[in-house]
């Protein structure tokens, strides 16, 4: 827990150890596996396991080095291919719509001027 450990006024990119991220990071590439290779046995379960993913993750970038949890949402968008099925591609806008519905996802996204003397 973060406040357990002191940890909630870190810096981001030092709350949680590498092997945390390293963790995460296979987990939700099995969760991509999942979701891309059973949705046709397995659709409501699937669809629930993409919306947690998503709901997860959304939830990450409140205490997570921010860079990290994009690259975990760019590997699992990239892990839909243009040839999918149209249902993978509901779930991979449903996974984006959700990401996006967190309360900073604008702010974070904005272009940043770095080191500009006014």
């Amino acid at each position: 827990d973060l406040t357990d450990q002191n940890k909630i006024k870190a810096p981001r990119s030092e709350r949680f150890p590498e092997t945390y991220h390293a963790g995460l990071d296979g987990l939700v590439m099995i969760f991509s596996d999942h979701v891309i290779w059973k949705y046709r046995d397995a659709l409501e379960v699937t669809r629930n396991a993409n919306q947690s993913i998503a709901r997860f993750l959304k939830r990450c970038l409140t205490f997570m080095d921010r860079g990290f949890v994009f690259k975990l949402i760019n590997s699992y968008v990239n892990m839909f291919g243009p040839g999918d099925h149209k249902i993978l591609y509901q779930f991979k806008f449903d996974f984006l719509q959700e990401v996006c519905n967190h309360e900073h996802f604008i702010a974070l996204c904005l272009p940043i001027q770095i080191g500009r003397a006014h």
